[in-house]
């Protein structure tokens, strides 16, 4: 379960970085400001996110400041996951 959550956020990301880099490389590791996500793309990322796992980030952590890489993003993620399950 915990290696098919880091793959679904990892292609998320993937696709909606295409547009912009589609040569860009995604990992677990990859820093978010490295990769060019701003603000408004985040937001984008966590709309998908919710509507793939039926759940609400929480407002104050929509702040994309708040994860420096996908790991860490994904960690909350699982974290919340798990919460409903």
């Amino acid at each position: 379960m915990l290696s098919s959550v880091y793959e679904k956020i990892v292609e998320i990301v993937k696709r909606h970085l295409y547009e912009i880099a589609p040569e860009m490389e995604v990992t677990l590791e990859s820093r978010l400001i490295d990769l060019g996500i701003n603000s408004i793309g985040f937001i984008k990322i966590i709309v998908e996110v919710e509507n793939e796992y039926d759940f609400e980030f929480n407002d104050l952590d929509l702040d994309f400041k708040k994860y420096v890489t996908i790991k860490d993003f994904c960690d909350y993620i699982l974290k919340k996951y798990i919460q409903l399950i």
